[in-house]
């Protein structure tokens, strides 16, 4: 979820993003998640994170009809489940879906705002639940 200057996550189900267990050769992953090329590795409280600051606040209630997210790699589903709206204090709601696969996974997508002349961008490297990353751009 991102908002104004905060992205988290709130996990739903199988290995925390970027720890995860390799069984073959008996190693424990802990990988961070990339936004904007910068290494991020969350703390958690149960099944959400911390949150990660942005330097700059997203401008999310100005330019909440014109959102979009883009995957660039990942073999799951990325989708906004919740555009930011004033009954969600203008959150932005993205689904990283993996559910159907049984191993780590990198992901990383783009999300752009603004009007279709003027948007602009943010990359993320976000890992599945299970997950492994590529950098971002």
């Amino acid at each position: 979820k991102i908002n104004s200057n905060a992205l988290w996550y709130e996990h739903h189900s199988y290995n925390l993003p970027g720890k995860w267990w390799n069984g073959a050769d008996k190693i424990q992953y802990d990988e961070p998640t990339y936004i904007n090329g910068t290494a991020w590795k969350p703390e958690w409280l149960a099944m959400v994170s911390k949150p990660y600051r942005f330097e700059q606040s997203i401008p999310l209630e100005e330019n909440q009809d014109h959102i979009r997210v883009t995957k660039i790699v990942g073999r799951g589903s990325v989708s906004i489940t919740e555009m930011p709206q004033q009954a969600n204090n203008y959150t932005l709601s993205i689904l990283l879906d993996d559910n159907r696969y049984n191993a780590a996974q990198w992901y990383e997508f783009v999300i752009q705002w603004g009007t279709d002349d003027t948007y602009e961008e943010s990359s993320v490297s976000e890992q599945s639940e299970t997950g492994r990353a590529v950098k971002s751009r």
